[in-house]
């Protein structure tokens, strides 16, 4: 990290010089360049000049300022995207130039950097997180907010619900009739509305478990159990966020049909940022929807906006986020794990201590009664082994047959159920131990098994006593047909091979399918640094800042600038600085310190805008506003870095950078309205190439 010293000698000299004349008056020869910031650094170090720098920030200041000490000052691409929407890149870079020549900031390399000597007075008065997020206090039912509606009960319940759900949904993603029917009857917080639609909420939750590849919705809806795996490995306002994520990175334009194998690109990232925006946002404050946007690209700067606003609305179809008429919003209310247990016990009557972990209630009806606030893993549990009769607030579920079967064919054994449901239950009654053992017993009585069949005809028969082949037949069918584990076919082959067996079988192989994994494939890269600092900085910043409003400049240097023996061009050229707030003392206004150079070229001065064309591209430090007539007549503004002028015909033509993508850009230089000279900033164009 270069420190403002550094910063300066690296400027060109035409950058240089104009701030060490502005600040401190002419240059006198022979100079020191290191002599010059030394003393324009002890000039910053002056109380009163610092103050006098810090009260003309006003609120546009201060907000771009907080922007770059929010973001941990950021590259100018970020903060950029950060502005994305409220301010054009001219616009940006224009005021960045202005705070820079106001010694605010500097730039090291393409980062932006908060003046060390100015930042205490800085943090003390002008910066707050606030100045970056229209809010206002809670009103109404903000004051009281409530969790979101998807809970850990609820998802437990929904997985429950769809292992016995042939059809929920039709081909066009709308619930079916009769389904809606039986849906109401099982969950019925699923066929309310989403906040501000006509679609049931189980829309909602059927997309986002689809996309995050827990759900396969092929016909009959079904759970994956490697995606309610990756949702286990979450706590519960993590498996929230990732819900949201999930939605918002769901590119489909039907999120409902067919089967999702991994969660979208990006979910991992935009899940984290979700979590952390609904962490750090303060309690009793509501926020503008824009805000929500901004915060996330704040963590995550290549979000792209369309992406940052569908978490934003996902967040508030989930209850993350509570809105207003008036579009500001707050926070649901975040339950931490010892509170969620707390609540649990204080309604349970069957609690079993003040401390004990929430339970599972078993009837001899095969009944169990289900807390909310239950171990996700624990809930899932149940969910395998018991059908939902009713979510309520005690979910209520029933051990069936079919369920214990559906757990025992995917290798769990009666006795490890029995123990699992004692590890999770006060007690389980002995006649539903002992029928989920005789059930074990009926299950293993008949076996369907997987494997690979060899047959052999009566003449080869004698090839299956050979001793390597002997033992890798699990068993004998039937005569002449033996069943081969799948992981042991490979060395079948080989063992054929070894017997004299000159032709080889090939194992006819199923085409190939793609199954959910339990994790998301793509790492996350949010900045954990910026991450921390993000939610202090928030959380820090509860109180309204003040508001600055337009500072004038003060009356003495009026009177100086009016006293002063300077020509027209001077005076107005003074003014103009003090307008822009580079003039702070009397001291500085003085006809040595302005320099008279045109700065833009418009109508029919050919010969000026080609001049002021070269002259950019000969010194590396300016770009070039451009204005040009569309075909309907519209005004077209750019921004562009020069590269070189060419002749082509009669024509010259303006080859340059268009900003901020750096694009290549052909600009006609006689068909351009407006050249003006724009300095690049405190680094050299020439550097950034």
């Amino acid at each position: 990290m270069a420190d403002l010293k550094s910063a300066l000698l690296t400027l060109p000299d035409e950058a240089f010089f104009e701030i060490i004349r502005n600040y401190l008056g002419p240059v006198r020869t022979p100079f020191n360049k290191h002599d010059l910031v030394g003393r324009l650094e002890a000039f910053l170090r002056t109380e009163e000049i610092q103050q006098r720098i810090v009260s003309l920030v006003d609120d546009d200041d201060a907000e771009l300022l907080t922007a770059i000490w929010f973001l941990g000052e950021p590259p100018v691409d970020e903060l950029y995207a950060f502005f994305a929407g409220r301010r054009s890149y001219i616009e940006l870079h224009q005021k960045l130039l202005n705070i820079e020549d106001r010694l605010l900031v500097y730039r090291d390399d393409d980062a932006l950097r908060l003046t060390p000597a100015l930042k205490p007075a800085l943090e003390r008065d002008v910066l707050c997180a606030r100045r970056l997020f229209a809010s206002r206090a809670a009103t109404g039912a903000q004051l009281h907010p409530t969790p979101p509606w998807v809970t850990d009960a609820l998802l437990i319940s929904f997985y429950s619900y769809c292992v016995d759900e042939s059809g929920l949904f039709r081909a066009d993603g709308v619930v079916r009739k009769r389904a809606a029917t039986a849906l109401a009857a099982a969950i019925p917080e699923l066929i309310v509305p989403s906040a501000g639609t006509d679609s049931p909420r189980v829309l909602l939750l059927a997309r986002a478990l689809r996309a995050v590849g827990a759900l396969a919705v092929t016909g009959a809806t079904t759970p994956v159990d490697s995606g309610w795996e990756l949702l286990a490995s979450l706590d519960a306002t993590g498996r929230v966020a990732m819900l949201v994520a999930a939605v918002a990175c769901d590119d489909r334009v039907d999120g409902t049909e067919s089967a999702q194998t991994v969660p979208p690109a990006g979910t991992n990232d935009l899940a984290v940022a979700v979590e952390a925006v609904w962490n750090a946002l303060p309690a009793g404050v509501a926020v503008d929807a824009a805000c929500i946007e901004r915060l996330l690209v704040a963590l995550l700067p290549e979000l792209p906006a369309d992406r940052a606003r569908r978490a934003r609305e996902a967040m508030g179809l989930f209850g993350v986020l509570c809105f207003a008429e008036d579009g500001f919003c707050t926070p649901a209310r975040r339950e931490s794990p010892a509170t969620a247990v707390q609540d649990t016990q204080a309604q349970d009557t069957q609690a079993q201590g003040p401390h004990s972990p929430p339970r599972i209630v078993v009837q001899p009806n095969f009944e169990v009664v289900m807390p909310q606030h239950i171990g996700f893993d624990d809930g899932l549990f149940v969910a395998r082994i018991a059908a939902l009769e009713r979510h309520d607030t005690y979910p209520r579920f029933e051990i069936t047959k079919p369920r214990v079967a559906r757990v025992l064919q995917g290798g769990a054994s009666a006795g490890q159920i029995v123990d699992r449901l004692r590890s999770i239950a006060p007690s389980v009654p002995q006649n539903v131990a002992t029928t989920i053992n005789s059930w074990s017993d009926e299950f293993e009585s008949i076996r369907l098994v997987r494997g690979v069949v060899m047959t052999l005809s009566p003449t080869r028969r004698h090839v299956a006593s050979h001793a390597h082949i002997v033992e890798l037949i699990d068993r004998e069918l039937a005569p002449g047909v033996y069943l081969i584990s799948d992981a042991n076919v490979e060395r079948l082959r080989t063992a054929l091979g070894d017997a004299g067996v000159e032709i080889v079988p090939e194992v006819a192989r199923p085409r190939a399918t793609r199954t959910a994994i339990a994790t998301d494939p793509h790492p996350v890269s949010v900045d954990r640094r910026r991450l921390s600092s993000f939610t202090t900085i928030i959380a820090s910043s509860s109180e309204e800042p003040a508001r600055l409003g337009r500072r004038e400049p003060s009356a003495q240097l009026k009177a100086a600038l009016e006293s002063a023996d300077l020509s027209d061009d001077q005076r107005r050229e003074m003014a103009a600085r003090i307008d822009r707030k580079l003039i702070i003392t009397a001291e500085q206004i003085s006809p040595e310190v302005v320099r008279s150079e045109r700065s833009e070229a418009k109508g029919f001065d050919y010969v000026g805008k080609v001049r002021l064309i070269e002259q950019a591209i000969r010194t590396g430090a300016s770009h070039l506003e451009t204005i040009e007539r569309s075909a309907d007549g519209e005004p077209i503004r750019r921004l562009v870095e020069p590269v070189e002028i060419r002749r082509t015909g009669d024509e010259l033509i303006l080859h340059g950078r268009e900003l901020p993508g750096r694009e290549p850009v052909e600009l006609r230089i006689r068909k351009l309205g407006l050249v003006r000279r724009i300095r690049a900033g405190l680094v050299a164009r020439a550097r950034a190439q």
